[in-house]
Parts: C-alpha cells; sequence; structure tokens
C-alpha cells in the first residue's frame, strides 16, 4: 500500500469520525429535546461539537509530523498547519510535496540530458 493510500485512509477515518459524530450528535439531541434545544444543553453539546471537530485536525497534525520527517520538510510548521486548517493544510502538504518532487524529475533529468 502506498503513502498516498494511507493518507487517504487516514485523512477520511479522521474526517468522518470528527464531522459524522458531531452530526450524530446533532441529530439525537434535537431527536431528545425538539426543535427548542435548552440552552444549556445546547451550550454543553457546542462544546462537545467543537472536540469532535477538533480530532479530525488533531489526526491531522499527527499524521503530517510524522510524514514530514520522512519527507525532509519541517515538521513542527506542517504539524501546526493541519492543526489550525486540518484538511485544508493536508492538502496543502501535499501539493508542496508534489511540487517538489516534480521540481526534483525535472532537474534529474535536465542533468541527464546535458542542458
Amino acid at each position: 500500500m502506498s503513502r498516498y493510500t494511507k493518507l487517504v485512509g487516514w485523512v477520511l477515518a479522521f474526517f468522518l469520525i470528527g464531522r459524522v459524530g458531531a452530526f450524530i450528535g446533532d441529530i439525537s439531541l434535537v431527536k431528545e429535546c425538539g426543535p427548542e434545544v435548552p440552552s444549556g444543553i445546547g451550550k454543553l453539546w457546542d462544546g462537545v461539537r467543537l472536540i469532535l471537530f477538533k480530532f479530525s485536525n488533531v489526526g491531522a497534525a499527527i499524521w503530517l509530523f510524522l510524514e514530514a520527517r520522512k519527507d525532509g520538510e519541517n515538521r513542527s510548521i506542517w504539524a501546526l498547519m493541519a492543526l489550525v486548517f486540518g484538511l485544508v493544510g493536508l492538502i496543502l502538504y501535499f501539493l508542496v510535496v508534489i511540487a517538489r518532487s516534480y521540481k526534483r524529475d525535472e532537474d534529474r533529468n535536465d542533468i541527464t540530458s546535458g542542458s
């Protein structure tokens, strides 16, 4: 299994756990309390939902911290990007890595062709 296949699996897992968990909780809360959720319960659920959403960002940050070391990138910066921006940070990281590998291949071809 390639690194990118693993990436997709981990990203989807963390995304689903965080986002779907919060969605199911919202549905359960409305089912129990009706459309008018008491303010105390609503505020409590807002905190729980925030934790679930951040769970996906924490998972992305941990994964990116480990992955950046393999690619020789700055681990702390990329982990912070994933922690703050979540999936967007992951997409940005892989765009940068793909662009750098493309540039290395292009430079390697220039050296071997003698131009």
